[in-house]
Parts: structure tokens; C-alpha cells; sequence
């Protein structure tokens, strides 16, 4: 047992890799395109009573093959703030996964900032793997276990308020890396922090002293290569020849540094309508005010909002937003809040938990109110059945008492801290894939109709199976990943549908066809429930990847979701209700009511996301925009955001720090 999963292990993490490599690829290239482009250097970094290390600086390129021959294949990256620790943390994802055979370790970076160190390690990384990579949790937990997943952790440093005299969350988080084993020998990690954090955490620690390489500085010639890739770089002769003539003195350390000097080069490359240049850069050695500070930063965020093609009034309205969403950032860190038992992020931003920034609990309430709301059309619709037939009382007090059930589900949903959001596809009915697990559903409603056919009541009986089939089937071919196996969905689903089945014949049966399509709908409903957490759940699941939906998608998704969800609702309400013996109802009423139970469904019931960020925006009138995936992903395509995962960063601390204190002003 112990080899299969091994081997399944093995095979998941060679199907993942390719994924992994296409994020990292992408996420250096939006981070070089609005910086020099720079290949970082590093040397090993000296560790006292263990002699003087090589002082030679070493190109970036290289820090794969220094890592392979780290003992106990552990790393720390120290280096301060904008040296490009996280651009050289991403050159060695891709350089080990070039160097990657077959069945090896993935290499998977993580940001430490999120980590809740009481949660332990593994099982925070099988938690972020399957929030962030579109794996199942079960495949997620399978690759950690089986040490097939790397940690690349970035940002250790940013797991304390800044300022901290002692960085208790990064020392217990260091603590965890160096006790980690795995088959008794140390498990294998790469980190990243500040080199003040690094002195504490390494003075306080007992452990043996684990390899580290320190960011090399910028010097002249490095920064001569640099400024030559820009357009006119000319220009920049005066400043170049400052360096040469003072190699140490203040303006070259000041651009030693890859942020600034990013920062300076953005600044004094930005034109004006006519095409000219706004700023000399000789301006840097008559005034010799280059960064850090607050005048720069501020300059180089409006330069990017501007080089973004944000007029003024959408650059307010963004700069607005980013201030609003940094000062939250900073509150976190500082006050170390907590919502439903995570804690809040200090560093991402993730479009669809971003909720808490209107408060803990005010956007919970009004999602629960929204949901109330969004029921009333189906309350509506189930009492003027109820007037409308002959049935005794103590059948139409079970009714009322059933029907309230679900609004009261949809309640609790909607005061749960973080709502999981759906997602459906309805491309995937063209693909070989979600054709084939709408045929494999028509076996098990051939079989639940042949079982229910025995009790009687043929009408009952084909409606059931009919209604069941549509719904569930579509649910597995829509809604479901690749990487859940098929055949378990369909037998947990038909095992299921038939207990519902036989249920639904004693207590509706004799309403027929309309009792049918209830019970069908229904059933299907909680056997796709059933069936997903079973054939997720399971490690052996088929392994495989699909791209989880990135950023605002989630939002958008659960929405669609929503719709779709609602309007087939709608569809069986309509038939349900024609069919119903009694009612005596116009098709304009059918349809007026079987358009309200699917409002109520799709939008009061399933889509519990969607209702949460809406909350929020309503809460947050003024101060986040409407359309807040649109802005984020304009910050991003700006060069102000970065991407980790699922989530957006400030491209550095400086900027959040800048954007928190424009909120405060």
C-alpha cells in the first residue's frame, strides 16, 4: 500500500510540475518587465566558527545548482528589503524544475505571511496547495505526505509586525522548518527573510547551522548593464560616470539596491504627451536624493498608474482602493487579527476573502439578510401551492416545515466564515471528459429505474430517473474536476439517488410524476454532495491537474454557478408544476413561479460567494470600486501588484507602507 501511494505520488507530482512551471515563468516575467532587467547575484553567506565563506558574487542562474548541493537540501535566502530575495527564490523554483527527473519533488512557493504556525506545517501547505493549485485536498494532502512537494517560503521576516523586538511568529515557523523530518532525516526546505530577522532567529536557535547566501549588492558595472537595456540610456552618462568616480559613496549605494534603482529608473524614464522626458537624471548627483523615500515611492506609484493608461480619474480612484486595501494589510499585522480561526492576511489579497475588511461580522449579517431576501419568492410560491390544493393540513404543515429547511441551510451558509466558492463550466459538455460522465450516469438511472419500477407507480418512477439523471449527471460533467474519478462519483451517486428514490416513493409517491421530479431534483442535489466529498477525499483519486480560476474568477464563477444552478431549478420547478393533479394554474403563473423558486435557489442558496462580495462592496460604498477584480488586475498589469498563488502582493513593502499612509493622511 505504502509503494502505491508512493507511485501515485510520484506520477501526481510529474502531472503538477508543468503547472508550477508556467506560474513561476509568468510571475518573473511581469516582475522584470517593470524593473531592469537584472540577473541578482548572491555568495554564500558566512557562518561564524565555521571559517570565512567564498566572497565571489554568483549570477542567479546558478542558485539551483548551489541549492543540490546544500546539505539536507535546506536554504535560507537573507538579504533587506528589495534586494530581489522573491526574484531569486522564483529563479530557483525554475531552475529545479529544468533540473527536475521524473517522480522528484515539485518545488511550490509559499507566502510565510499566511501561515498560522499552530496549524503545523503540513498540513497549512496541503490547505494552500489545494486552495491555490486546483488540486483536491486529498491529492494535495498525498504529494506533502509523500515529500513530494518542496516548501519554497517567502517572506518569513513578514510574519511579525515590523518593528518587532522579538519575531515570535517566524521563530516558532523557523523552529517547525529545522524539526520537520521526514523517513527520519531533516526535511528539505528553502526560506527567505530579511538579514536582521535572520541574525535573531539563527542567534536563538540550537539547531546546526543551516546553509544560507546573502544578496549581493549592485555595484557600477552591474549597474552600467542595466541602464544600458534602457532606450536613450545615454542620458544616463553623467550618472554612470558619478559611479565610477565614487564607487561607495551615497547615490551608488542608494541604486546598489534592485528596488530602487528600479524605482529611479521608472522615474526618470517616464515621458511626457509630447514623447520628452519629465526628469534629468542627472538631477541624482546635483541632488543626491535618491530613495528610500516617501517622495520617490509616491512619484514611482503614480508613474506606474499613469504608464498603466489610468486617466486622472480612474488613478484616484485605484490609488484610492490600493490605500483602503493596505491600510487593512498593515491593521492586520499590527493588531495580529483573526477571523473564524485563521488569520488575517498582512500581505495578500485575495478578491473573494477580502470580506473582513468592512468588519468580522457586519458583511456575514447582510449576506444572511440577502439570502432571507432572495428567499422570499420561493416562500411566496410554496404557500400559494399549498392555497391552491385540496390536501389535508397535516400534509401541508410537513410541506412548509420541509420547504423551510432550506432557507434556513442557506442562513447558516451565509453567517459561515469563509464561503467556498463554486465554480461551473459549461464548455466542459463539448470536451471528450464531460461527455463521458454524462453517458456514465444513464447505467445508474437505468438501474434506480428498474429498482423504484417494483413499487409501483410508473409515473413516479420515470420522472424520478429522468430528473435525477439530468440533474446529477450535469453536475459531475459541469462542476467537478477531472481529477475526481468518475466511476466513484457515479456509484456513490446512484447508491445514494436509490435510498432518496425509495424515500420519495412512500412520502410523495402519490403525486406522481410532479412527486418525481421533486424528490429526483432533490436526491440528485444531495448525491452530487455526497459523491464529490467522497471521490475528492480520497488520496488514490485519478491524478491529473485543471487550473483552479484565478483572482476575481472566483467571484464571477460562483455567480455563474449560481445562474445556472438557479435556472435549471427553474426548469423542473415549471414541469413539476404543470404536472402537479390540481393545481389548475396558467402557464404565465407556472412560469412566474418556477422563475421565483430558481431566483431563490440560485442566488439565495448556492451562490453564498458571490452574496459576501456584494456585502462587502455594499459596506464598503465609496471606498472599494465595483468593479474591484478589474482594478486589482489593472494594478497588476501596472507593475504596483504582484502575483503569489491566488493571490495579489504589494510589489513591495514599501509600496503597501506608502499606500497605508496615504489612507491615514
Amino acid at each position: 500500500m505504502r509503494t502505491g501511494r508512493r507511485d501515485d505520488a510520484r506520477a501526481l507530482a510529474d502531472a503538477f510540475a508543468p503547472s508550477v512551471l508556467q506560474r513561476e515563468t509568468e510571475q518573473l516575467r511581469q516582475l522584470i518587465h517593470h524593473s531592469p532587467v537584472m540577473d541578482v547575484g548572491f555568495r554564500p553567506l558566512t557562518v561564524p566558527g565555521q571559517g570565512a565563506s567564498d566572497p565571489e558574487t554568483t549570477p542567479s542562474a546558478g542558485i539551483a545548482d548551489f541549492y543540490r548541493r546544500t546539505a539536507d537540501a535546506r536554504l535560507v535566502v537573507v538579504g533587506g528589503g528589495g534586494t530581489g530575495k522573491t526574484c531569486l527564490l522564483i529563479r530557483m523554483a525554475l531552475g529545479l524544475l529544468d533540473l527536475r527527473g521524473p517522480g522528484e519533488a515539485v518545488p511550490y512557493r509559499l507566502s510565510a505571511a499566511g501561515w498560522d504556525v499552530g496549524e503545523g506545517l503540513d498540513r497549512w501547505m496541503t490547505r494552500e496547495l489545494a486552495r491555490d493549485s486546483g488540486l483536491s485536498f486529498g491529492q494535495a494532502a498525498l504529494l506533502v505526505s509523500e515529500g513530494m512537494i518542496l516548501p519554497v517560503l517567502d517572506g518569513l521576516d513578514e510574519m511579525d509586525p515590523s518593528g518587532a523586538v522579538h519575531p515570535c511568529r517566524a521563530a516558532a515557523a523557523w523552529r517547525a522548518l529545522h524539526e520537520r523530518t521526514r523517513e527520519g532525516k531533516p526535511a528539505p526546505f528553502v526560506t527567505a527573510c530579511r538579514d536582521g530577522v535572520h541574525q535573531i532567529l539563527a542567534a536563538s536557535d540550537g539547531h546546526p547551522a543551516t546553509p544560507a547566501v546573502v544578496m549581493s549588492a549592485l555595484n557600477a558595472e552591474r549597474i552600467r548593464q542595466c541602464v544600458d537595456g534602457l532606450p536613450g540610456h545615454e542620458r544616463w552618462h553623467e550618472v554612470l560616470g558619478e559611479l565610477e568616480r565614487r564607487p561607495y559613496g551615497r547615490l551608488a549605494q542608494q541604486l546598489s539596491v534592485p528596488w530602487h534603482l528600479a524605482v529611479v529608473t521608472a522615474l526618470y524614464e517616464e515621458r511626457d504627451d509630447d514623447g520628452g522626458h519629465l526628469r534629468d537624471p542627472s538631477d541624482l548627483i546635483r541632488t543626491q536624493s535618491a530613495p528610500p523615500d516617501a517622495g520617490p515611492v509616491s512619484l514611482y506609484a503614480a508613474t506606474l498608474l499613469r504608464a498603466g493608461g489610468s486617466d486622472g480619474s480612474e488613478a484616484r480612484r485605484i490609488r484610492s482602493m490600493l490605500s483602503e486595501i493596505a491600510a487593512y494589510l498593515v491593521d492586520n499585522q499590527a493588531l495580529q487579527r483573526r477571523a473564524g480561526g485563521e488569520p488575517l492576511p498582512h500581505v495578500d489579497i485575495v478578491v473573494h476573502r477580502l470580506w473582513p475588511i468592512t468588519g468580522a461580522r457586519s458583511a456575514r449579517w447582510l449576506s444572511a439578510a440577502l439570502s432571507m431576501v432572495l428567499w422570499t419568492p420561493a416562500a411566496f410560491v410554496v404557500w400559494w401551492v399549498l392555497g391552491r390544493m385540496d390536501w389535508p393540513s397535516a400534509l401541508d404543515a410537513g410541506i412548509a416545515i420541509a420547504a423551510s429547511l432550506l432557507p434556513l441551510r442557506s442562513l447558516w451558509s451565509s453567517l459561515a466564515w469563509w464561503p467556498h466558492p463554486k465554480r461551473i463550466v459549461l464548455g466542459r459538455l463539448r470536451t471528450r471528459a464531460g461527455r463521458a460522465r454524462l453517458a456514465m450516469t444513464l447505467p445508474g438511472a437505468l438501474a434506480l429505474g428498474t429498482v423504484l419500477a417494483a413499487t409501483g407507480r410508473p409515473d413516479y418512477t420515470v420522472a424520478f430517473a429522468i430528473s435525477f439523471a439530468v440533474v446529477f449527471g450535469a453536475g459531475i460533467a459541469l462542476a467537478v474536476r477531472d481529477t475526481a474519478d468518475s466511476r466513484l462519483l457515479v456509484l456513490t451517486g446512484t447508491a445514494t439517488g436509490l435510498l432518496l428514490g425509495l424515500l420519495g416513493r412512500v412520502l410523495v409517491g402519490f403525486l406522481g410524476a410532479a412527486g418525481g421530479l421533486l424528490f429526483g431534483t432533490a436526491g440528485a442535489g444531495l448525491a452530487l454532495f455526497a459523491a464529490v466529498a467522497a471521490a475528492l477525499r480520497l488520496p488514490e483519486a485519478t491524478p491529473g491537474h485543471v487550473r483552479n480560476p484565478v483572482f476575481g474568477e472566483f467571484v464571477s464563477n460562483d455567480l455563474r454557478t449560481g445562474l445556472v444552478s438557479g435556472t435549471l431549478t427553474a426548469a423542473i420547478t415549471a414541469a413539476m408544476l404543470a404536472l402537479l393533479p390540481g393545481l389548475g394554474a396558467s402557464l404565465l403563473q407556472i412560469a412566474v413561479a418556477a422563475g421565483g423558486v430558481g431566483l431563490s435557489v440560485g442566488l439565495g442558496a448556492v451562490a453564498d460567494t458571490w452574496r459576501r462580495h456584494v456585502s462587502m462592496l455594499l459596506l464598503a460604498r465609496g471606498r472599494l470600486p465595483v468593479r474591484l477584480g478589474v482594478a486589482l488586475e489593472h494594478s497588476y498589469r501596472s507593475g504596483l501588484l504582484r502575483r503569489a498563488g491566488i493571490a495579489y502582493q504589494f510589489r513591495h513593502l514599501e509600496l503597501r507602507d506608502h499606500f497605508a499612509h496615504g489612507a491615514l493622511r
